[in-house]
């Protein structure tokens, strides 16, 4: 339920199409970011952002972040070619810019994902 919830709502950004073209299952990326709850690919200030606001708001912050990566990599996602450069891509997410200001993350994390339902 967890992750057809989440596929549902990548989906609807129109950012996984390419996943489905290499025959892997959304599974396969956010497993990891929900067991870890996010220290795998963000930065530590902006994990702990992300703790203090799944603490105050809900579990629904943890599906928002993990659709706010989608989204926010949808136009690098599409470039990919194999398999082998989407598993790359996924591992090297924490070097990514945008995570180290993690008050306009969180910030964006909201805004770019919309009202989700219950």
């Amino acid at each position: 339920a967890v992750y057809s919830r989440v596929r549902e709502a990548v989906v609807s950004t129109q950012s996984t199409g390419h996943l489905c073209t290499f025959g892997l299952p959304i599974q396969m990326f956010v497993t990891k970011w929900f067991v870890c709850l996010f220290v795998d690919i963000l930065p530590m200030h902006t994990v702990l952002s992300v703790w203090d606001v799944v603490f105050s708001e809900g579990y629904k912050v943890i599906f928002r972040v993990a659709v706010y990566q989608f989204v926010m990599h949808k136009y690098e996602l599409k470039q990919l070619k194999d398999a082998s450069g989407l598993a790359l891509f996924f591992r090297e997410l924490f070097w990514d810019n945008a995570a180290w200001d993690n008050y306009s993350y969180m910030k964006s994390v909201f805004k770019k994902t919309g009202k989700m339902s219950k």
